[in-house]
């Protein structure tokens, strides 16, 4: 079963079961080699994890890499330089537990995911370290972890107005903006609020 599609480098991607697999670079309806004797840089590519096997279930281009969610991890294909079949990797970064019925979203450097806490939603933000060397992940409900009611099932994102909206199973009418603002590399602003719709 195909659980997610996304993109990177110019290579459709797939993810199924535990696998991230990949089209030719620049031909998303080929999953073939360019030939039986010779692996080139531009062939399909198929990769697992060798740390844990799991399901691979949503994956989000951002910050030239591919962020890949399992149901209790995150996994990311480094694509810092031009990826090939030898040099692809899907690395286990960091082990939190994700309520995937909700995409994980990514708003500038930044990939939102949900978790459940109890009958209540939390949010985390996953991010590269300054270095670039590693990835974490930070709650953003922390402060406020009883307001989420419900499991999310939408995550939409805008960095541009540096807000991020949750809808939950919990109403159809009322959905929680997240709004944020960065200086530097500091967070100055974390506000969630509820918007309530007639309709």
């Amino acid at each position: 079963t195909i659980n997610d599609v996304s993109s990177c480098q110019g290579r459709a991607v797939f993810l199924t079961g535990s696998n991230v697999c990949m089209s030719r670079t620049n031909k998303p309806t080929n999953f073939w080699q360019g030939s039986a004797s010779a692996l080139a840089a531009t062939d399909p590519i198929d990769i697992n994890s060798t740390v844990e096997s799991s399901q691979m279930l949503a994956a989000v281009p951002f910050n030239k890499d591919l962020a890949v969610f399992s149901p209790k991890g995150q996994f990311v294909v480094f694509g810092r330089t031009a990826l090939t079949p030898s040099n692809a990797k899907l690395v286990l970064t960091t082990k939190f537990e994700n309520e995937l019925k909700a995409k994980p979203v990514a708003a500038g450097k930044n990939v939102f995911f949900a978790s459940n806490f109890g009958r209540y939603t939390g949010i985390r933000e996953f991010f590269a370290e300054t270095t670039g060397a590693s990835n974490d992940s930070r709650p953003v409900t922390q402060h406020v972890n009883k307001y989420l009611l419900g499991t999310a099932i939408l995550l939409t994102a805008s960095a541009n107005y540096e807000t991020l909206i949750v809808h939950t199973n919990a109403s159809q009418t009322d959905v929680y903006p997240y709004q944020y603002i960065w200086a530097d590399d500091k967070k100055i602003q974390s506000a969630w609020s509820t918007w309530k719709f007639e309709h």
